[in-house]
């Protein structure tokens, strides 16, 4: 007969133990029903913002400056509103699917222009024959504005950012900075800005939530977004980064397969 193990033993239902991860549960319950809760009331805001942005468009005509402003409003207030929609969802777990990565940058790029500002150049590289990713693409949306308004923020005298693409074959499991990353074909995106640069202190910290090296209290880095996105697809990151020599973060996404 095997003696028993103390540790695969039920806790008792009266124990200190017990009553703490009961709370604990408890506690979970009532955070993802706040954060649902939230999340309807914003995306019940959101349907009003998207109504005033087609009635104003009904009113424009095609030719207008601000045409196609709206179009890029539009189809971030669709975004935000497909966001939240997912925090409504229990786990609120990534719709993964086969995405078109050169496309979903094309129809970013205005919107990517606004966000970095007169002062800063935007250049793209996209391969011709980029293979689809297997991501989810409200994430990789959110994904470019963030690495946008890092590389913004990084460049307050102006600069560049880049965009590129292309496909890759890592032949052996490789180690990036939030994960490990398996043997296989990846699309690969490239951000790289003429900024100031990290040092290794802040490229150690910049996936945590919270953490930040703006002025702005409450402000994070928006990197942790970034790991999401590789995490949840199945892939990884890599930073390259000097002080006054720059950033350049790269992500690499599984190919879709069939």
């Amino acid at each position: 007969m095997q003696p028993e193990d103390a540790t695969s033993r039920p806790l008792p239902r009266g124990s200190a133990v017990h009553a703490a991860e009961t709370a604990g549960r408890s506690q979970d319950a009532r955070d993802a029903e706040f954060v649902a809760s939230m999340a309807h009331d914003v995306n019940n805001m959101l349907t009003v913002v998207m109504g005033s942005i087609d009635q104003v468009g009904l009113q424009l005509p095609p030719t207008h400056p601000a045409f196609p402003d709206l179009s890029v409003a539009r189809d971030a207030a669709r975004r935000a509103a497909g966001m939240t929609k997912r925090l409504m969802l229990p786990g609120g777990q990534p719709a993964l699917s086969a995405i078109d990565v050169n496309a979903t940058i094309h129809n970013a790029l205005r919107g990517l222009s606004r966000t970095l500002g007169e002062r800063i150049a935007m250049t793209h590289e996209l391969a011709a024959d980029l293979w689809p990713a297997h991501t989810d693409a409200e994430e990789l949306w959110q994904m470019l504005f963030n690495l946008a308004t890092n590389a913004r923020d990084a460049m307050p005298d102006g600069g560049t950012l880049r965009i590129r693409t292309r496909n890759t074959t890592l032949t052996a499991h490789c180690t990036m900075a939030t994960r490990t990353v398996v043997a296989g074909d990846y699309v690969a995106i490239e951000v790289t800005d003429t900024g100031i640069g990290m040092s290794p202190s802040v490229q150690q910290r910049m996936f945590e939530p919270h953490f930040s090296t703006r002025a702005a209290a409450g402000r994070g880095l928006g990197m942790s977004a970034v790991a999401r996105l590789a995490h949840d697809s199945r892939g990884g990151v890599r930073v390259r980064s000097e002080p006054g020599r720059g950033t350049a973060i790269e992500v690499l996404l599984p190919r879709a397969q069939g």
